[in-house]
């Protein structure tokens, strides 16, 4: 039941790190409009999105695809007990989050490289900004998006540490990269 609980807990993060990603492309691409939208508008819809994700888990685990949590004979890990639906369905949803996130960071970075190219001064936040959606952009393409893809394509149904392990790398370089621009 803790793995189920930690399958919810990423999969809340994943989309609210693509909510977040939309938003932050919004406010530069449409920053009057954006001020406005969000000015008279609750969190309350994106903290329910994302509640619904992580709640989505359980459901589609138990009741979809019909997991039943019994011993499996030479099973050590939960992928084995997996059904093979919700490991389609795990594999489709971190392509979605993945994708979009990587989407929405890549538009970013271009709006900001053309705001860094039309100014001759350029404000040390313009460039933090640009780096960090960068680092996400290419974090989530190397870390998340490819190992699935690679995973899926050689037919690897035991990737489960292996993607974890990916994301804590991920996580790591998006951290060092937060402090370099910090300090």
């Amino acid at each position: 039941m803790i793995g189920v609980v930690s399958i919810s807990l990423v999969e809340m993060r994943s989309y609210l790190a693509v909510v977040i990603a939309i938003e932050r492309v919004l406010a530069t691409v449409f920053p009057i409009k954006f001020w406005k939208y969000r000015k008279g508008s609750a969190n309350i819809a994106i903290v329910g999105f994302v509640l619904t994700t992580g709640c989505s888990v359980p459901i589609v685990m138990f009741y979809i695809c019909e997991l039943r949590l019994s011993s499996i004979i030479g099973c050590n890990n939960n992928i084995c007990a997996y059904p093979p639906a919700y490991l389609t369905y795990r594999f489709l949803s971190t392509i979605i989050f993945s994708s979009f996130n990587a989407f929405f960071s890549g538009i970013l970075c271009l709006k900001l490289f053309c705001l860094i190219l039309k100014r001759t001064d350029v404000s040390t936040d313009l460039r933090r900004a640009n780096l960090i959606s960068l680092t996400d952009e290419l974090s989530s393409l190397v870390f998340e998006i490819l190992p699935s893809l690679i995973s899926s394509a050689l037919g690897v149904t035991n990737v489960g540490p292996a993607l974890g392990v990916s994301r804590q790398l991920a996580r790591a370089v998006e951290a060092t990269v937060m402090a370099k621009l910090m300090g």
